[in-house]
């Protein structure tokens, strides 16, 4: 747990080398990190794997409001792909992680976490214009059992996401596989097995 905490900003050495002190990603996360702890902990090597295994970057996030918080990121080779930083905080409703934590709400329940909002902020020509689009797309996003997207944050940026569940199967975070071209060459399914079998090493059993 230590280890994790110190790779990823959160906590560091003091100046005598004998304790821990918070770091600055913890400013970013306020009470994202430590009410996630459990999944965070898991993910690490999981994560790791499945960056490995794709050759895209992989992501950890959980909501907040209408934004996705990054829990934890795995740059891949290329620098430039999915390219945000633990603690970055993106609309919810135009990133597939984003609509994998939102995979199980009611309409009513977008209508209270936009504020019942008509219209929503356009980055693409494929992110959710208003509510009821947004609803549509996680109606179908319900229907496929994940998301799957191009294009809908940034131009060129194929992404794949899967909510991860927690006690009575409650969401409480999301992963994703981030590239550019990651969908070419029919790696839907390839992606998709890799990113559920990775999603099932994170998950807590209700059992603990």
């Amino acid at each position: 747990m230590i280890y994790t905490l110190e790779s990823l900003g959160f906590l560091k050495k003091s100046s005598d080398d004998e304790r821990y002190e918070l770091g600055t990603a913890v400013l970013s996360l306020g009470y994202s990190l430590f009410s996630s702890m459990d999944v965070v902990d898991r993910a690490e090597g999981p994560l790791r794997r499945l960056r490995d295994q794709t050759q895209g970057s992989t992501h950890l996030a959980k909501r907040e409001g209408r934004n996705v918080v990054y829990l934890m990121r795995f740059a891949s080779a290329d620098a430039m792909t999915g390219n945000v930083q633990v603690g970055a905080r993106l609309p919810v409703h135009a990133t597939t992680l984003g609509r994998a934590l939102l995979i199980d709400s009611s309409y009513e329940e977008l209508r209270a976490i936009f504020e019942e909002d008509e219209t929503l902020p356009v980055f693409t020509r494929t992110t959710a214009r208003s509510l009821d689009e947004l609803a549509e797309q996680l109606r179908e996003d319900r229907d496929r059992g994940y998301v799957v997207g191009q294009s809908i944050y940034e131009n060129g940026l194929d992404s794949m996401a899967v909510p991860i569940r927690g006690e009575g199967g409650k969401i409480v975070a999301a992963i994703s596989v981030v590239g550019f071209g990651l969908l070419n060459g029919g790696q839907e399914q390839v992606l998709l097995k890799a990113l559920l079998s990775t999603a099932q090493e994170i998950e807590i059993p209700d059992s603990l």
